[in-house]
């Protein structure tokens, strides 16, 4: 969904509750926590799909007209920065894109 060239910021939860230890420390603030290396939306499909071992994926066109809210926010483009959290606490994601944290899922399938 959205746009192929879109970006989308993820996060492995393993990082995501390693996060919340590193805040539990940090000053009072408002951060952004997600992966280092976020991936535009066809990169995304494609790397999944070489990872799977699947044929690359035909992404469809963009829905038009009137979209529930819910699908519109998953639809948005959505690169973030984990910067700041990083400098404040010195925490560093294992998975620093999807990449490695979907190879881990799937090793450990």
């Amino acid at each position: 969904m959205g746009v192929p060239g879109s970006y989308m910021s993820h996060i492995h939860a393993e990082d995501a509750a390693s996060a919340v230890v590193y805040a539990l420390k940090a000053a009072a603030g408002i951060y952004n926590i997600a992966e280092d290396e976020p991936m535009r939306r066809a990169a995304l499909g494609n790397a999944v799909a070489a990872i799977e071992g699947v044929g690359q994926p035909s992404l469809p066109e963009p829905m038009s007209g009137e979209v529930p809210d819910s699908v519109e926010a998953l639809m948005r483009f959505q690169r973030i920065s984990n910067a700041r959290f990083k400098d404040v606490t010195g925490w560093v994601p294992q998975y620093p894109s999807i990449r490695e944290g979907w190879r881990q899922l799937r090793a450990a399938q």
